[in-house]
């Protein structure tokens, strides 16, 4: 999803929150439902299957500290090793034009994976 590291964590702390508020009575016992998730983000260049590892990761480390919890990975993806290539080079000038002027305004995006 396009956006910021700290957009996309907001966003899977709502989730989290909308599951805890989910949860439901059943026989007369409270069954909770709870969520963890992990966050990667990184430059729009970068290799979808880096950024999804770096997500699991992340995933792990919140089950590990305790389950029910967003958890972020903060590496910044390596623009020279770990991005997509077209082949012809259009798409990546493309992307690393928008990205610049993006940047240049203040609007800059990552891509991010949760």
């Amino acid at each position: 999803m396009p956006g910021t590291l700290a957009d996309t964590a907001r966003a899977a702390e709502r989730v989290r929150l909308a599951f805890a508020a989910a949860s439901v009575a059943a026989n007369g016992r409270h069954v909770a439902g709870t969520v963890s998730v992990g966050v990667a983000c990184g430059s729009p260049l970068s290799a979808i299957d880096l950024l999804i590892s770096r997500a699991d990761t992340a995933l792990y480390r919140a089950k590990t500290n305790g389950r029910d919890r967003v958890e972020i990975t903060l590496e910044k993806a390596d623009s020279a090793a770990e991005q997509r290539h077209d082949g012809q080079g259009g798409t990546i000038q493309r992307c690393r034009r928008e990205k610049e002027k993006s940047a240049a305004t203040g609007d800059a995006l990552e891509s991010c994976v949760v």
